[in-house]
């Protein structure tokens, strides 16, 4: 009890402590110009590094940032720059969709019929299945993760913002355990090909999807003792909430709702019969020419714009059934609301689109990725203890700067040759990258979807639970335990893999 006690002082510290941080508006201004000082001051110092890649030797030096040119550069293509960032456009088209699918009561009522009689740990469980399993739809997947959170909780009678959290860190750890393969895993092993095929080693979409499938399931079990053990004490420090009967009828549904249901499930079949059609036959449409599906086709592609298609469908067909939804005029107005709801987040992109841009511009990530290299060799170590010094030196790297296959397209080419000479496979390589990037994004204080998951907790405020509004030390302080929790846990399974010498994926050969 005595550890418990420790735990939850430690992390009230931590959520006063980070919600003194400015907004993340704000706070990605204040890094902007940080950045920008900092290239200013090692671009006059003559930092350079040399590094090789693909056995050609690459001299680069930093860029300054406040250089007539580089200025000259961000300023004239800053329209550019900020449409260049492809996360936003999916955010919006998903959002635009899922709202109807939300507004509508689809969401609720499915979920209310998903969770009836089912024991509240089995709920959770299958809601971090879920939430895992929204990665398919890239980075606009956290809306959906923290959408379905808020409202499964909402519909036991429970705290949304537990679902939220869940939701979240769900989201981020899908990226490196999933069922069914995404858009990241054809990104990655692209990346990780152009720096090991020089070497004789090739991977393929598939090459860590053993090792992705049985991550999925230990990190259920992870999300669901967190949610259910940890999180409360928490919040509430300990405290049990009792859940009234008023919200027990809750999950119960209305003869509205049951014939909503019903005319959504015949929309659903509809739009399956259709897929179907599309990708079934030899040449289907969503088929490449030569008929394949995988590893990359129209349908991989068109993933985003199914899905949300699917969700419009499903809202439309509910809200017909229900009475939500009379006229086309009533769909438009909960579209225009769930683009509402991301507004903040809109806004924010701009300076992190600019920060993007200019943090690659400045080549510092090409200098910290071959100092990196160069502390690896200077260490000795090989095996098991080099993947865990390099899961953590990328869980230190994650927590301050932006991840994704953006940094793994840096480190890639130093990393992936340096680790097949002392040993290790290059899909190793990449699942421990995955492993410190989905642990580390969860606890970013510049993590771009902060302004939205913020937004969703105070949708979701109940202020009988939480008298004060959430900042970014709320989200850090519950997601900096979860997080551990699961680095702890994949780290462990990664460390079990390569002690069996159990194959990482298909065609995987170490």
């Amino acid at each position: 009890m005595e550890k418990e006690s420790r735990l939850i002082r430690f992390t009230k510290r931590l959520e006063k402590l980070g919600n003194k941080l400015p907004h993340p508006l704000l706070l990605s201004v204040f890094l902007l110009a940080a950045l920008y000082l900092l290239s200013f001051i090692l671009a006059k110092a003559g930092v350079s590094v040399d590094y090789e890649q693909q056995g050609v030797i690459q001299h680069v030096s930093v860029v300054n940032l406040l250089s007539r040119e580089s200025l000259r550069d961000v300023i004239t293509g800053l329209t550019s720059i900020y449409q260049s960032n492809s996360v936003l456009p999916a955010i919006i088209i998903i959002c635009m969709f899922t709202a109807v699918a939300n507004e509508s009561g689809f969401f609720s009522a499915f979920l209310r019929r998903l969770i009836s009689g089912v024991p509240a740990g089995v709920t959770t469980y299958i809601l971090a299945l879920c939430c895992l399993s929204t990665n398919i739809m890239s980075d606009a997947g956290i809306l959906l993760a923290i959408t379905l959170g808020a409202s499964i909780y909402k519909a036991l009678g429970r705290d949304p913002w537990i679902g939220i959290m869940l939701g979240f860190s769900g989201f981020c750890t899908g990226f490196v355990a999933h069922v069914i393969p995404s858009n990241t895993n054809i990104l990655n092993y692209t990346i990780t090909n152009a720096s090991s095929a020089a070497y004789g080693v090739e991977l393929n979409p598939l090459s860590t999807y053993y090792f992705e499938v049985a991550a999925t399931f230990l990190a259920a079990l992870v999300l669901t003792f967190m949610c259910e053990k940890v999180l409360p004490r928490l919040f509430y420090g300990g405290k049990i909430l009792p859940v009234s009967s008023s919200e027990v009828r809750q999950t119960e549904l209305s003869p509205e709702e049951k014939r909503g249901l019903r005319v959504a499930g015949y929309g659903f079949l509809v739009f399956l019969a259709l897929m179907l059609l599309l990708t079934v036959p030899p040449h289907a449409f969503f088929r490449n020419d030569d008929g394949t599906l995988l590893p990359k086709s129209p349908l991989i592609s068109s993933i985003v714009p199914l899905l949300s298609f699917l969700f419009l469908l499903l809202g439309v067909c509910y809200g017909k059934g229900s009475g939500t939804v009379h006229r086309a005029e009533d769909v438009i107005k909960m579209m225009i609301q769930g683009v509402k709801n991301i507004a903040t987040i809109i806004i924010v992109f701009f300076p992190i689109s600019v920060l993007i841009y200019s943090f690659n511009h400045s080549n510092l990530q090409i200098v910290l990725a071959s100092l990196g290299e160069r502390f690896f060799r200077s260490i000795g170590v090989s095996g098991l203890p080099l993947l865990y010094i390099f899961i953590l030196f990328l869980l230190c790297l994650t927590f301050f700067t932006y991840g994704g296959s953006i940094r793994w397209a840096i480190f890639a080419p130093l990393c992936v040759p340096l680790f097949l000479k002392l040993g290790i496979h290059p899909a190793m390589t990449q699942a421990a990258y995955r492993i410190a990037d989905s642990c580390g994004g969860a606890i970013s204080p510049i993590y771009s979807a902060i302004p939205l998951i913020l937004s969703y907790m105070e949708e979701n405020r109940d202020s009988s639970l939480h008298a004060e509004k959430p900042g970014i030390g709320t989200v850090l302080s519950v997601q900096l335990p979860m997080s551990a929790a699961m680095l702890l846990a994949l780290t462990a399974l990664l460390t079990l893999f390569w002690l069996l010498g159990l194959p990482l994926g298909v065609g995987y050969t170490n």
